[in-house]
């Protein structure tokens, strides 16, 4: 009887002591769209007793983080990683031990995600299948203007999207249709460009000014040019000195004359 006892006891100590690392939930990848991508998977920490505990890193990763810090993080821990799991269309459900992951894309553009797995969870990566325009902007000699301007992406007199320059390069994604880009704020000291771009959009296909382009790397690159403006109060000014300068000058000859008239005639 107290051999039973003492293991019932033993047997409920057992069940009863957590052990690390070996609750694990479901990972499924929601496949509504492209349907053709591959993902990979890497763990950076385990959860344990209610809290995240990192591998290979000192990453607190129980600590709250914004949106964008976590997308910053999951961007730096996917530099040279090397994945665990993959997953693709036919196999995109995984039973995972419990803790952090980082999802990237393996085939496609897509932003890195870092995902929290503590229970069953279900998630839609966002793959980036968007077309750019690369604009330059450029003085009359090709050199790259520096100083801010503002380009609009209209669809026809309606403007759907504004995007300044940074260092003299702005970046517009087109989306599916036909569009025109026009410059709607020049740089500082120049003449606002008059020119007008149209663009289409047909899937994966982009024509510019009605002339089928290829893409570097989902990206197209054009320039606006800018010409100097005349510095009309700069000219009005040196116009005046040049004026008062000619005046001053009329005015010393012409005593030069009358002195000399008047000498000439004491002479007489």
């Amino acid at each position: 009887m107290r051999k039973r006892i003492v293991l019932s006891i033993l047997f409920l100590f057992i069940v009863c002591i957590p052990v690390q690392g070996q609750s694990k939930s479901f990972l499924t990848i929601d496949y509504k769209n492209h349907e053709d991508v591959q993902y990979g998977l890497k763990q950076f920490a385990y959860y344990d007793r209610n809290q995240y505990i990192s591998k290979d890193t000192d990453i607190d990763f129980n600590k709250s983080m914004t949106s964008l810090q976590q997308e910053q993080l999951a961007y730096k821990l996917s530099q040279n990683m090397k994945c665990d799991y993959y997953l693709d269309y036919e196999h995109n459900k995984l039973l995972l031990d419990n803790g952090v992951y980082v999802l990237i894309a393996m085939n496609q553009k897509m932003t890195p995600m870092l995902i929290y797995v503590k229970e069953n969870v279900c998630i839609e990566p966002k793959i980036d299948d968007s077309i750019s325009i690369k604009i330059n902007k450029v003085d009359q000699n090709g050199k790259l203007i520096k100083d801010s301007c503002t380009f609009a992406l209209n669809d026809e007199n309606i403007c759907i999207e504004r995007v300044n320059t940074n260092n003299g390069i702005a970046i517009i994604s087109i989306p599916n249709g036909d569009y025109t880009i026009t410059e709607v704020k020049a740089p500082t000291n120049y003449i606002l460009s008059k020119e007008v771009i149209h663009v289409q959009r047909i899937d994966d296909t982009l024509y510019v000014n009605n002339e089928k382009v290829d893409l570097n790397d989902s990206a197209y690159t054009l320039s606006f040019v800018n010409h100097k403006e005349i510095n009309t109060a700069f000219s009005l000014n040196q116009n005046k000195w040049i004026i008062l300068c000619m005046a001053s000058l009329g005015f010393i000859l012409n005593g030069c004359i009358i002195k000399s008239g008047d000498k000439h005639g004491k002479n007489i």
